[in-house]
């Protein structure tokens, strides 16, 4: 099992989805708030974000989510 998950995560990498919206207010971690639409978001396992971006963990969905402060994006 364990070498089954090694060989999804290192060698065939799936990608993860999102949208990136901007000016979302500094309210709640920018959680449940307006913003408007910036683009698409694709990236791999492993790579990070820009720096200033602090992530967090939906706790009713335990969905992961981003929030740059300085930059309002969501």
């Amino acid at each position: 099992m364990l070498l089954k998950y090694f060989i999804i995560l290192h060698i065939i990498k799936p990608a993860f989805y999102g949208r990136i919206c901007k000016e979302v207010p500094d309210v709640n971690n920018g959680f449940y708030q307006t913003g408007v639409f910036s683009k698409f978001w694709v990236t791999k396992i492993g790579k990070q974000l820009d720096p200033g971006y602090a992530y967090y963990r939906d706790n009713i969905s335990k969905a992961p989510y981003a929030y740059n402060k300085v930059k309002g994006y969501f």
